[in-house]
């Protein structure tokens, strides 16, 4: 929320007998502030070392595709990437991202991660 938005939604609040507890939850890798490239880098490094599909991270390419035609990933290596993924990267992804455009390729899904990362959620907590 940019500080301007901020301020207008504090001012339209009467604190005179409240108090808020604002927190703003940044994921580690955001705090990092992991580039494109080391994000690249890293799903490289996942899918040659820790998914059980005995690829070369010398075979991966950043446009590759990860399916058929390309690493030949199939489904039951997606569902264990994506696991991987979740858990590298501390993200969750939505149902909606779970699609084969968001991991047609190496690149295409480290814009996907890249994009989750930069997500900040502001949780407001009321105590009397």
């Amino acid at each position: 929320m940019t500080s301007w938005l901020m301020n207008l939604v504090l001012e339209n609040i009467d604190f005179s007998d409240k108090v808020f507890i604002y927190t703003i939850k940044i994921d580690e890798v955001t705090k990092k502030n992991m580039s494109q490239q080391a994000v690249i880098n890293r799903l490289k490094d996942l899918i040659a070392q820790d998914l059980d599909a005995n690829i070369d991270r010398e075979e991966i390419d950043d446009d590759v595709p990860l399916f058929e035609e390309g690493l030949g990933l199939d489904s039951v290596v997606l569902v264990e990437l994506i696991s991987l993924v979740e858990k590298e990267f501390k993200i969750k992804f939505a149902d909606e991202e779970l699609n084969p455009e968001s991991f047609s390729t190496v690149k295409v899904l480290a814009d996907v991660i890249s994009s989750k990362q930069s997500d900040v959620s502001i949780n407001t907590t009321y105590l009397s």
